[in-house]
């Protein structure tokens, strides 16, 4: 209620030059950091310097259906 929670990743690398399993570590780390503090469940992520391609979408994506 409120307020969506969104993450921005972990350190704030360029997503497009990660490799999958760095994006998925990325999204994990910031996560669960977030979902610690908050207790609330991250819906949205803005990647870095608005910094993205079709790969990292779809990883966010497949990331957030094995959150649910």
């Amino acid at each position: 209620m409120g307020h969506e929670i969104g993450t921005h990743s972990a350190t704030h690398p360029y997503m497009s030059k990660l490799d999958a399993n760095s994006i998925k570590n990325q999204l994990q780390s910031s996560v669960s950091a977030i979902e610690t503090i908050t207790n609330q469940k991250v819906t949205l992520f803005r990647p870095p310097y608005g910094d993205y391609d079709n790969d990292v979408i779809l990883i966010f994506l497949l990331f957030l259906l094995h959150l649910n």
